[in-house]
């Protein structure tokens, strides 16, 4: 049963990064615009991360989902949600009432910040599953490495246009 309920965890944490990461992919320019808003990078700097930021997303989320390398995808969604997380509440603290990026046009709240913590848990808890043997895992966690790789430097060109 608790073995389940961790598979279940995995699968949502996982599944809402493919979601997220999905949303954002096809429109890297407003990313840029909402990555602006929160008034932490600059331009360059946005545009590496509205291009960066979609893929790993996705790819991570995948992989979690999916049971390649947990402990791995796991790490790298909660990176996430810890630098989502820290955005979100600086934003608050300077009020400066941006739309989260977030995949939806949500405005920065307070009940993002628990949304994340949510998520964290799931993901933790995830981590702690058991995942299915894949015979080339390593492969396949590469092969998404160089898929996440060429995406954002497709994106990132198509930012500078």
């Amino acid at each position: 049963m608790l073995g389940s309920l961790l598979v279940i965890a995995r699968m949502c944490a996982g599944g809402f990064f493919v979601w997220t990461g999905s949303a954002k992919l096809s429109r890297s320019r407003r990313f840029w615009s909402q990555i602006m808003g929160y008034k932490i990078v600059g331009p360059r700097q946005a545009r590496f991360l509205a291009a960066m930021l979609p893929p790993v997303e996705f790819v991570a989320g995948l992989f979690f989902a999916a049971g390649l390398w947990p402990a791995g995808t796991g790490c790298v969604l909660l990176l996430l949600l810890a630098a989502f997380t820290v955005a979100i509440a600086s934003s608050l603290l300077r009020g400066l009432g941006n739309d989260c990026g977030c995949a939806g046009s949500d405005r920065v709240s307070p009940i993002l910040i628990v949304r994340n913590v949510v998520l964290a848990s799931l993901a933790v808890a995830g981590m702690s599953s058991a995942a299915p043997a894949y015979s080339g895992e390593i492969i396949v966690v590469a092969c998404g490495g160089l898929l996440v790789v060429a995406i954002s430097s497709h994106s990132y060109r198509a930012i500078g246009r």
